[in-house]
C-alpha cells in the first residue's frame, strides 16, 4: 500500500481468523456481540467501601420443612447483622411442621406451592417503599460469617442493581460465571440467575416480572434484559461466596415441563439472549481495597 502502513490491527486479524474458520454470518455476528458486551461490563470503581448504614432489607426464603435444610443457619445470619435491619419472611412450602427455631419466622404456609408463585405473592404483600433491597435465599445454602453486612457493603459500594453471591468451587450450579474468583471482591456479569440467592436493588423492584414458569425458569433472562436496557450494573459478589451442596439443583420437580413453560414465556417476553449469558466483565480485586480483607 503506497503512502500508508500495511500492518493489520488486532480487530482485522481477529476478523480474518474468524473467516478462516468458515463461521457463518450469524456466528461472526455473535462473536462480535460478545466482545462488545464484554467491553461494556465496566464501571467507575469507588475509592472505598464504607460499612452500610441504615439499610432495610426484605429477605425471602421458601422453606421445605419435610427435608434437610440450612434455614436455621440463615436465621442466625440474619440475627448477627450489625449494619442492616433485615425483615425475614419464611414460607413453609410443605405440610410438615417446622422446627422450633424456624417457627417464629414463618409468615406463610403454602403447601406444595412452586417457589416463584410463592415469591410473587410475598413480594406483592411484603415489599415496602423503605426497603432498599430484596434478597431471595434458598433454604439449602450455607452462608459465610457476617454474610449480610459484607454482601451489602459490596453491593451498595458498586451500585449493583441485580446481584448474587458467588458459589464456592464445590457447589452445585449451572453456570461457570457464578463461581468464586480467587482474590476477587466481585465481578461484573451479563446475567444473574434466579438462584440459589438473588438480590434486587430497589430501583428494579417495580419493574420485575414474576409471571414466568412456576419455578422461575426464564425470569432471569427478563431481569437481565431490564438491566441491560437501563444500563444498570449486574454482578457476582466473590467476597462472601455461598456453598450450595445440600441438594441437587432442580431436583424435586419436572424440569422438562419447566423448560417448555420457559420457552413459551420467553417467546412472548423481551429477554436477554442465551448466547451472551456467561460473559464476565470487570473484576474487582481485594488487593485494591484492604478494608475488605
Amino acid at each position: 500500500m503506497i503512502g500508508g502502513s500495511t500492518t493489520k490491527t488486532l480487530p482485522q486479524r481477529a476478523f480474518e481468523s474468524l473467516l478462516n474458520k468458515t463461521l457463518s454470518i450469524d456466528g461472526i455476528r455473535t462473536y462480535f456481540q460478545r466482545i462488545i458486551l464484554k467491553r461494556s461490563l465496566k464501571i467507575r470503581l469507588p475509592k472505598s467501601f464504607p460499612k452500610p448504614q441504615n439499610l432495610r432489607i426484605l429477605a425471602i426464603c421458601c422453606y421445605m420443612a419435610d427435608r434437610p435444610s440450612l434455614v436455621e443457619d440463615l436465621i442466625k445470619s440474619v440475627e448477627e447483622s450489625k449494619y442492616a435491619q433485615i425483615d425475614l419472611v419464611i414460607t413453609n412450602n410443605t405440610n410438615a411442621s417446622p422446627s422450633a427455631v424456624v417457627k417464629p419466622y414463618i409468615k406463610y404456609i403454602m403447601s406444595k406451592t412452586p417457589k416463584f408463585v410463592a415469591v410473587a405473592r410475598i413480594m406483592k404483600e411484603q415489599v415496602r417503599p423503605y426497603h432498599d433491597y430484596v434478597i431471595i435465599i434458598d433454604d439449602d445454602v450455607k452462608l459465610p460469617t457476617a454474610f449480610f453486612d459484607r454482601y451489602f457493603q459490596v453491593a451498595r459500594g458498586l451500585g449493583l442493581i441485580l446481584s448474587q453471591p458467588a458459589l464456592t468451587l464445590d457447589s452445585l450450579g449451572f453456570h461457570r460465571f457464578c463461581y468464586q474468583i480467587d482474590e476477587a471482591i466481585a465481578h461484573l456479569v451479563s446475567f444473574v440467575e434466579i438462584g440459589p440467592v438473588t438480590c434486587f436493588e430497589r430501583r428494579i423492584i417495580p419493574l420485575l416480572r414474576l409471571d414466568g414458569s412456576p419455578m422461575g425458569w426464564g425470569l432471569d433472562f427478563v431481569w437481565s434484559r431490564i438491566c441491560q436496557d437501563k444500563h444498570w450494573p449486574m454482578g457476582v459478589i466473590d467476597l462472601v461466596s455461598v456453598q450450595h451442596t445440600l441438594r441437587e439443583v432442580a431436583k424435586g420437580y419436572d424440569k422438562k415441563n419447566e423448560s417448555l413453560l420457559m420457552d413459551e414465556y420467553l417467546s412472548k417476553t423481551r429477554h436477554f439472549p442465551f448466547f451472551v449469558r456467561d460473559i464476565v466483565g470487570q473484576i474487582i480485586f481485594k488487593k485494591d481495597y484492604p478494608e475488605l480483607n
